[in-house]
């Protein structure tokens, strides 16, 4: 009798409201649009009054979500993000940077665990696995002239050199030797839902991905490896097919 009552208690505990909650076997599909944050994982230690600084980027996704129940379903959400990095020299080589815009297209795969709900809203979390392909990108900065020296007479004679700073902006020129263009990493995040209508959902959520390949080949001996490490707040629709 205590067996049935404690499986009655937790069947009753599991179910939620079919009215905030799709059923079992829905496939929806939307939009989300976001901002993501990019730090490149790597050691810069060895070159002076250098900091390497997480940069800003733009996402977009195209949900794919499947429930199998009231509370898990598969996501799949094929997109776009841009992973950039910033390289500041100080001190003596202050103004010398490096901003550098990184465009993947990924796909992450993960489980939709939904908890909570009041009303027509709903909490969820996300876990699983990504993959990427790093389609191109921009390199603008700041780079010493090396063969554009000045000089600078200081009060007691003696003399200072200075090299002249000089901007670029270039597109960037995959090389098959260095360049490692496939990433692949774990995924996680949780949101909020609301629920407009039957057919309509809102979203917002926060995501996480870290990648665990190297940005770089094995080309050379005690090379820093380079990992990203991207947060993303997002926006979204979705709508039952």
């Amino acid at each position: 009798m205590n067996n049935t009552w404690a499986i009655y208690i937790v069947l009753t505990l599991l179910q939620t409201p079919a009215s905030i909650i799709t059923a079992k076997g829905q496939l929806s599909m939307g939009l989300d649009l976001g901002y993501d944050h990019n730090r490149l994982h790597t050691d810069v230690s060895n070159r002076s009054y250098t900091s390497n600084h997480p940069k800003a980027g733009f996402f977009a996704g195209i949900p794919l979500q499947y429930f199998f129940s009231s509370r898990i379903a598969l996501l799949a959400e094929p997109s776009f993000a841009q992973k950039n990095s910033l390289i500041k020299r100080t001190g003596p080589f202050t103004g010398i940077y490096a901003s550098t815009i990184n465009n993947y297209w990924q796909l992450p795969v993960m489980i939709r665990f939904t908890f909570a709900h009041a009303a027509a809203f709903g909490f969820y979390v996300d876990l699983g696995l990504y993959t990427a392909y790093w389609s191109g990108g921009r390199t603008n900065g700041a780079t010493p002239a090396i063969l554009n020296i000045y000089d600078s007479v200081r009060a007691n004679g003696e003399i200072d050199e200075y090299f002249r700073l000089v901007q670029y902006d270039t597109k960037k020129q995959f090389d098959t030797r260095r360049d490692q263009r496939f990433e692949s990493g774990w995924v996680s995040g949780a949101g909020i839902s609301y629920q407009m209508s039957r057919h309509y959902s809102l979203f917002v959520q926060a995501r996480y991905t870290q990648s665990l390949t190297d940005q770089q080949k094995k080309y050379m001996a005690n090379q820093a490896p380079r990992y990203n490490e991207t947060y993303y707040i997002t926006m979204g629709i979705l709508f039952r097919l």
